[in-house]
Order: C-alpha cells, then sequence, then structure tokens
C-alpha cells in the first residue's frame, strides 16, 4: 500500500538534508535569537522550490495583468477605489516579477477584504484563484507549497526545534523581491 505523501507527486521526501537538520542547538538558537540552516535544502528540494516559486510568480503576474482592476465594483464592496495611476498597464508591469508589489492592495481594508472574503472578479485562465493572490497565500496554488506548511515530516520536525511541540502556521506569503526592494521579516503571533 502507497501512502498519500508518497502518491503526492508534489511531495519531496529528501526535502533536507537530515545532518544538518540534527545540528540544530536549541542553546544557541536561544542566546543568539536566531539559527542558520546552512545549506538544508537537498539538491531536489532546491529544485522544487525554485519550480514551485517561478510557477506561482507566473500565476500571480498573470493575475495582476488580466484582472480588470477598474470594474472591480469596489463601492458596492464597502472597499476604496485604488487610484487610476495605480492600475495603468504600465503601473501593472511593474508590479509583476516580485510579491507585495502591489501599493494599492497593501491599503488595510482591501487587502484584509481579498483575504477574507476573496475578489471573484480576480482573473483567472486555467486555474481557480480563490479570490486571492497567489502572493497572499501560495499554497492554495502550489500543492507542494501545501506540503511543505502542513505535513511535511522534515518541515514538521524543522519548525518543532524552532516553535516549540505546538505551533500554527496560520499565514504564509510568497517572499520573492526583486532586487533592491525592500522585504519583510518572519514574524511571530501569541496565541492563546
Amino acid at each position: 500500500m502507497v501512502s498519500e505523501t508518497q502518491s503526492n507527486p508534489a511531495h519531496v521526501p529528501d526535502l533536507l538534508r537530515p545532518e544538518v537538520l540534527a545540528a540544530f542547538d536549541r542553546a544557541v538558537f536561544e542566546r543568539d535569537g536566531y539559527w542558520v540552516w546552512d545549506n538544508v535544502l537537498t539538491d531536489a528540494g532546491r529544485r522544487q522550490f525554485t519550480a514551485s516559486v517561478q510557477r506561482l510568480q507566473q500565476i500571480n503576474d498573470r493575475i495582476i495583468l488580466d484582472t480588470d482592476w477598474a470594474a472591480i465594483d469596489y463601492e458596492s464592496l464597502g472597499l476604496p477605489r485604488p487610484a487610476p495611476e495605480s492600475i495603468t498597464p504600465q503601473a501593472l508591469a511593474g508590479y509583476c516579477g516580485g510579491s507585495e508589489q502591489m501599493g494599492f492592495l497593501k491599503e488595510p481594508t482591501l487587502r484584509s477584504y481579498m483575504e477574507n472574503h476573496g475578489f471573484p472578479e480576480l482573473a483567472a485562465h486555467g486555474f481557480e484563484t480563490h479570490g486571492m493572490m497567489p502572493e497572499h497565500f501560495p499554497p492554495a496554488y502550489d500543492d507542494f507549497i501545501l506540503d511543505v506548511m502542513t505535513e511535511h515530516p522534515q518541515m514538521m520536525e524543522l519548525l518543532g526545534k524552532v516553535l516549540g511541540e505546538r505551533f500554527i502556521l496560520d499565514h504564509c506569503v510568497l517572499l520573492n523581491r526583486p532586487a533592491g526592494t525592500a522585504g519583510r521579516t518572519w514574524h511571530a503571533h501569541i496565541y492563546r
């Protein structure tokens, strides 16, 4: 009998190098406040991460360019309309090739609405948009990213070493950035 993860073509069994994973030193992590997983990805893991991120970027860029952002009825949704200059073809082209580059989607009520309700008007050609941009929740668009975020044994071990026995990953953002742009840092939330 084949297990579900073995039959999942997106699953990479040898994602991480076990010796690098085993070298984690909790005392050093606690003292320094960080741990560098130097060369932890296997070649297969690196290839699949690269392929998944490239595919996600292509989907994200297609949604950016193909969606008629001006046609969305923002007012009926109780949302502010983006400034016309932020949704011109030139502006949209400038948002491609990285994540979180669309300035008008950073407006809190607009992004919050998309994350909670979705925009049914997002353009999709051959895939389901789930009403949100792939950059805001990549596991919805890529089975490999879904696997490493939710059940891959090596990733669960890695996350358990850093975060402890009980942890929740409540969101994931595609953190690919064009050179020279500011990025986000990882962060945590306290749950009770």
